[in-house]
């Protein structure tokens, strides 16, 4: 079943709501987890270590057998619409306890806020590949695959604020009335944790009957061996091609977040709190170049629009390598430039593959959007980690010492040289992926008329796909 007609305003903007959830409740794990288990709940940072270590590996792992459940599932309520409604409840429930203190001991404590972060990681992933595998069923058309996650892009961005920006100033509101740290934090926990669990159940209610039918779904045989699935997408040639400009993006990515903190310390000379403010402020500069972005996609198509974005901020972080950030403005030139490049990765990268799922159809007769989308979430995590790495090991290279309160001049340097060299170099390595994809829009249109020919049952023509197929 192809689904042509156009979406309407309120299906569109009720799928964005679970982006909304989706960097709301993931931002607000990973940058506070840390601190509520050291400075709340008093466990070591080595036994907290361990249990956001442990947990981050079970997710890795949950993410690739959820995409293929998904995929199998039969239901009068679609393929991935039951999972949003477990989400919701196991995002609720799990974040709910696991920012509480209880006054375990330090065993318990262990054993409980790693059974429930176990608890959040599952709920998130429940939801999360299931929410974005719903993306390609509500639309096939190029163009409005991109429309439809422009809003989710401008929700993600307000989930930034509730996850990150907003956490430390309910914190101190609450604390200022009379609550202890550990009940303040709990009290924002339970008020993001129902906001997110909204958030989806939205997408769950605006999405009703979007979903592809029941009779459509018993006409594929289900696959009972997700091996053999994740294999064929990895044959699928414009998949590799994805794989390159993914793991391009995720390495620089980490390199520039977090290794930003230290340009901004020991060669900008600013502070930690101006960073912050800076960060705020490009949310919504964020907001506008998701829009922009989105605009350019939908007239020149997607494959154009992601490399121009890459060297853009390539061209962009050149100059500002031998301008020199130094300045307050300055900063926000650079997050702006980099966010050209950034925004238009989260905007266009789910669209990107939201289409081959037409491709995968074509070559082996069934739909996988599910694996599809945790295939590429087990090709960033796996590509950020090593992106860490990169930017630890030259770290260490450059001699950057912790202990120290300033660093060398050679240090710091190299320091310049990592934080803009190192994304530079993958933005553009990333752009000669983005040239070399096969999948442009003439030729998706060209796979969209030979794909229904098949269901039909009519003999096709590959013509013009050889460099897809």
């Amino acid at each position: 079943m192809n689904k042509t007609n156009k979406l309407s305003n309120k299906t569109i903007f009720g799928y964005a709501f679970g982006s909304l959830a989706d960097a709301a409740s993931y931002n607000f794990i990973v940058m506070y987890m840390l601190y509520f288990l050291t400075a709340i709940i008093g466990l070591s940072a080595g036994k907290a270590g361990i249990i956001i270590s442990i947990s981050t590996i079970a997710s890795a792992v949950y993410g690739l057998c959820i995409g293929p459940m998904s995929d199998n599932t039969r239901s009068r309520y679609g393929r991935r619409r039951p999972y949003l409604v477990m989400g919701a409840v196991l995002l609720l429930i799990g974040m709910i306890l696991l920012f509480r203190p209880f006054g375990f001991g330090e065993s318990g404590a262990f054993v409980f806020y790693l059974a429930m972060l176990l608890v959040v990681w599952i709920g998130y992933g429940s939801f999360l590949t299931p929410y974005n595998a719903l993306g390609p069923e509500l639309t096939s058309d190029y163009d409005e695959r991109t429309k439809l996650r422009t809003p989710a892009g401008i929700f993600n961005c307000i989930g930034n604020i509730i996850g990150i920006s907003l956490p430390l100033t309910a914190v101190a509101f609450f604390a200022k009335r009379g609550a202890t740290e550990g009940e303040a934090w709990s009290y924002f926990a339970i008020i993001l944790a129902a906001a997110c669990a909204i958030a989806i159940l939205i997408t769950w209610k605006s999405t009703k009957g979007k979903e592809l039918p029941m009779e459509v779904l018993m006409q594929e045989e289900k696959e009972r061996n997700p091996v053999k699935t994740y294999w064929q997408i990895l044959k699928l040639k414009p998949f590799r091609w994805i794989i390159g400009f993914v793991a391009m993006f995720a390495i620089g990515y980490i390199v520039f977040q977090s290794g930003l903190i230290y340009y901004i310390l020991f060669y900008a000379g600013m502070s930690e709190a101006q960073m912050s403010q800076a960060m705020f402020i490009n949310i919504f500069v964020a907001m506008i170049t998701t829009l922009v972005i989105s605009a350019l996609a939908m007239r020149i198509n997607k494959k154009k629009a992601f490399t121009i974005c890459f060297l853009l901020s390539a061209a962009g972080m050149i100059v500002l390598y031998f301008v020199g950030v130094t300045s307050f403005p300055m900063l926000l030139v650079l997050l702006a430039v980099f966010g050209i490049g950034n925004s238009s990765y989260w905007l266009l990268i789910y669209p990107l593959i939201y289409d081959l799922s037409e491709v995968y159809e074509y070559k082996y007769g069934k739909r996988k959007e599910g694996s599809l989308l945790s295939m590429l979430a087990f090709v960033f995590t796996l590509a950020t980690a090593l992106g860490t790495q990169v930017l630890t090991i030259t770290m260490t290279m450059v001699g950057y010492d912790p202990a120290l309160p300033v660093q060398s001049e050679g240090t710091v340097t190299g320091i310049a040289n990592i934080v803009f060299g190192i994304p530079i170099a993958t933005f553009i390595l990333g752009a000669l992926c983005c040239m070399a994809y096969p999948l442009s829009k003439k030729a998706y249109e060209r796979l969209i008329v030979q794909l229904d020919k098949k269901r039909a049952g009519e003999e096709t023509d590959d013509t013009g796909l050889e460099r897809i197929l």
